[in-house]
């Protein structure tokens, strides 16, 4: 599984206090706070659940004991120096243990005893960042594939290292956004094709349309077309049904 991770526009879990945050276009979120003392937490993503809007979620996935996941943060702009740490909580919420990311990126091993964790981004003295996004995936698949992202069409290209399964007809698989994160799972061969998009836009039929030239234009060939939510079923359609009267 390869998660997509954006800073959610829910303010809760972020350092507000004199801070200037702004949210661009592209899912990017520009952040400066001068005046913030070294080693407060800029921003915390939360494997518990939250809110937003009303709705409960969970901002990260779950993860299995025992395994080696791994991080990596796009961040541009930096001035100063921030730091990545992921904290692991027991059932009374209390710390087990940290791992710090140098760079914004690394692997941890999820500890047997934890039952959450979270993401955190801490000052350490910074004038300002942007945040793009985050991966967390399993150091496994960080090894054996690579990934580019297309953040104005909404789409993650991931490919095998080897070059034979990298020319095969990409899987492609529709999510919806919850609170922020993405989750796709990559296949056992060829190369996947993942597009992320809010429940409004997959119910939004400009938007369909839009997605579905795109995908059309760049992968003329996929080897499967699977929607991961009820929202991402109207695209799915209407993909298969263009794909079925070109046959």
């Amino acid at each position: 599984m390869l998660n997509l991770i954006f800073w959610p526009r829910t303010t809760a879990d972020t350092y507000n206090y004199g801070a200037t945050v702004s949210f661009t276009a592209d899912k990017a979120v520009q952040y400066s706070n001068q005046l913030m003392p070294p080693g407060e937490p800029m921003h915390t993503w939360r494997s518990i659940t939250g809110n937003e809007n009303g709705q409960d979620y969970i901002g990260l996935p779950l993860l299995q004991h025992g395994v080696e996941y791994y991080w990596e943060s796009t961040i541009s702009d930096l001035k100063g120096k921030i730091q990545t740490q992921v904290l692991f909580y027991d059932e009374d919420d209390a710390e087990l243990d940290r791992v710090i990311l140098e760079d914004g990126k690394g692997t941890f091993v999820y500890p047997d005893d934890a039952q959450s964790y979270t993401i955190v981004l801490v000052n350490i003295h910074h004038e300002q960042f942007t945040f793009h996004y985050g991966v967390l995936t399993e150091a496994e698949t960080a090894i054996h594939h690579n990934w580019e992202m297309d953040i104005q069409n909404q789409q993650i290209f991931v490919y095998p290292d080897q070059a034979a399964q990298r020319q095969a007809a990409p899987t492609l698989q529709l999510t919806a956004r919850n609170a922020g994160s993405f989750a796709f799972a990559i296949p056992d061969e060829g190369p996947l094709v993942g597009v992320f998009g809010s429940t409004l836009q997959y119910r939004d039929s400009d938007w369909q349309h839009q997605q579905q030239a795109i995908i059309q234009t760049k992968y003329p060939t996929v080897a499967t077309i699977q929607a991961t939510s009820a929202a991402t079923t109207a695209l799915r359609g209407l993909l298969e049904t263009t794909s079925q009267n070109e046959e």
